[in-house]
């Protein structure tokens, strides 16, 4: 009786000093932790940054010229009750100019959302309805499968955005596609209870798609008219690191995806798994695979509450997130030339920030927040010993120092009773 007792009661002081460095990602949150994040603008062809930047405020239609250094988005969070936690997101453009009168304003965009911790879900409040909305996954926090393996996240959904692709007609190819689109209705039929349908939309024009073929085998076929943009991301050591004016973190905690001018429609094999494990399973929208004619590997559709359609893209953005925060440190995306806040739903529906030239290159990092890099750990902060992190070591020290005490003090008790 003694030993399970004495058994259970080492196991338990393991557990409980051990825990804080098993369960690292998203210790800081709190009320009150903020972040900043800036924007700049490159010229891919010519090398070159872009100062002036367009606005358009899509409510009231007017037409605005900025500079990126005055473009500042800033997240803080509002309350953490388990598993939400509540961010108010502030777009801030300082000193914008009015194209028509010639005079310089100031525009604040605000919009709360509601972020599940566990799956990153972020949804919007309907104030009428009083009813969550899903939105997006939140793009400024990795989740901590992806801190120890190679995995994707989704980074933002493209709406409007669609994908297509060439089909040679035949009757067996028609009778898939229509077999798919059935199928596809189904579900975006019973998460609308109705409302909205799902249908492929075929092109009339034949295209000509490969110089041996004939302009009458194909035509290009609209799969979905969103995308859902993911990243492949590895984890770290990674041979890059981060800094700015406060902060400076090496590659042994920086979670990394290259920046390729490229996108698969299909998912790497290797990763499929921590895929379906992450976005297969208790998610508000639905993952659906299939197989279009002709073609070995399986696509994907993200299916959201809402019922749009998104086909699933790797995007070949570069990305770093810090493993240890879990935050979004930089991104630097070939794909927000369009609107530079993409990847903030809601807001990018009232305001497009975009650059006329596709040659560009978008930065958005990280230039100031309270978070604490420094993990809190057992007697204090982390510390570095000559690139041993000490938070890895003190806790099991003192749990081995306690079990030998405990240890200690049973074989005198035994021998005391002999």
């Amino acid at each position: 009786m003694y030993k399970i007792f004495f058994i259970t009661l080492i196991f338990m002081l393991i557990v409980y000093l051990v825990s804080p460095y098993l369960n690292a990602s998203y210790y800081w949150l709190s009320p009150g932790v903020y972040m900043v994040y800036g924007f700049e603008v490159y010229n891919t062809k010519y090398n070159a940054s872009i100062s002036m930047i367009n606005v358009k405020d899509l409510i009231s239609g007017k037409d605005y010229i900025i500079n990126t250094s005055n473009i500042l988005l800033n997240l803080t969070v509002l309350e953490v009750k388990e598993p939400y936690i509540k961010i108010l997101a502030q777009l801030k453009l300082i000193n914008a100019e009015d194209i028509e009168k010639r005079e310089t304003v100031n525009i604040t965009l605000s919009q709360e959302y509601l972020v599940n911790i566990k799956t990153l879900d972020t949804y919007v409040i309907n104030v009428k309805k009083g009813e969550k909305i899903w939105v997006t996954e939140w793009p400024f926090l990795l989740q901590p499968d992806l801190t120890s393996k190679k995995g994707l996240k989704l980074l933002m959904i493209h709406r409007g955005k669609s994908f297509s692709m060439g089909i040679k007609l035949s009757n067996e190819n028609i009778r898939i596609l229509k077999k798919l689109a059935n199928k596809v209705n189904e579900i975006v039929q019973k998460l609308t209870n109705g409302t909205k349908s799902y249908r492929l939309k075929l092109e009339q024009s034949p295209v000509k798609m490969f110089k041996t073929s004939s302009t009458s085998d194909f035509r290009i076929i609209l799969l979905a008219e969103n995308t859902a943009s993911f990243l492949e991301i590895s984890p770290p050591p990674t041979n890059t690191s981060f800094s700015n004016k406060r902060i400076f973190l090496g590659g042994e905690r920086i979670a990394f995806s290259s920046l390729q001018p490229m996108f698969m429609a299909t998912i790497p094999e290797g990763v499929i798994e921590l895929f379906k494990k992450l976005y297969c399973t208790e998610r508000p929208f639905i993952i659906y695979n299939f197989t279009l004619p002709n073609i070995k590997k399986p696509g994907y559709f993200l299916i959201t509450p809402q019922g749009d359609v998104c086909y699933v893209m790797i995007i070949g953005d570069e990305v770093k997130y810090d493993a240890i925060t879990g935050l979004l440190l930089e991104l630097n995306s070939l794909n927000l030339y369009g609107n530079l806040i993409s990847f903030l739903p809601v807001i990018s529906d009232k305001i497009r920030i975009y650059v006329q030239d596709p040659n560009t290159i978008v930065k958005v990092q990280l230039k100031d927040t309270n978070v604490p890099f420094e993990r809190p750990v057992l007697g204090g902060k982390e510390l570095t010993i000559e690139g041993i992190k000490m938070d890895h070591v003190i806790p099991f020290i003192i749990a081995i120092t306690i079990i030998v005490i405990i240890l200690s003090i049973i074989l005198y008790i035994r021998k005391y009773k002999k």
